[in-house]
C-alpha cells in the first residue's frame, strides 16, 4: 500500500514539472526583436548626436530598453519604454544631459521607462 502512495506522489511531481518545462519562457529572458522599434531607436539616436557603449538590452516582457550611452567622457544607463516613440524619449533625455552639463554634473541613471521618470546626476 505504502507504494501506491510513493507512485502517486511522483506522479503528481512529474506532472508540476512538466507544466513548468512547458512554461519555461516566463523563466527565461526576451529579446525584443521589433525592427521598427529598433531602428527609430538608432535614428533617434544618430540625430541627437549620442553613441551607444554597448548593444541595447530590450525585454519586451517588461516594456522597457536598456541603454549605455556615452556622452562626453561619460557613460551612463538610460531606460527608456518599448510602447512610447523612442524618438520622444531620446529628445528628453538630450534635453536633461544639457541641463545636467549647465550645472556642471553629468547623469548617471536616467528612467524614462516609468510613470515617474527621474534621473541620477553627480557631480563632475
Amino acid at each position: 500500500m505504502r507504494w501506491y502512495r510513493y507512485l502517486s506522489i511522483l506522479g503528481i511531481m512529474s506532472i508540476v514539472i512538466g507544466l513548468i518545462m512547458s512554461n519555461s519562457t516566463f523563466l527565461t529572458k526576451q529579446v525584443i526583436y521589433n525592427p521598427s522599434f529598433l531602428n527609430k531607436l538608432e535614428f533617434s539616436l544618430q540625430s541627437n548626436n549620442l553613441t551607444l557603449s554597448k548593444s541595447p538590452d530590450c525585454q519586451e516582457f517588461l516594456d522597457f530598453c536598456r541603454l549605455s550611452i556615452r556622452s562626453g567622457n561619460h557613460d551612463f544607463i538610460a531606460m527608456i519604454s518599448t510602447n512610447n516613440d523612442p524618438f520622444f524619449q531620446i529628445a528628453s533625455l538630450q534635453k536633461i544631459l544639457k541641463i545636467a552639463t549647465m550645472n556642471g554634473k553629468h547623469a548617471e541613471f536616467i528612467d524614462l521607462s516609468s510613470l515617474r521618470p527621474y534621473a541620477t546626476l553627480k557631480n563632475n
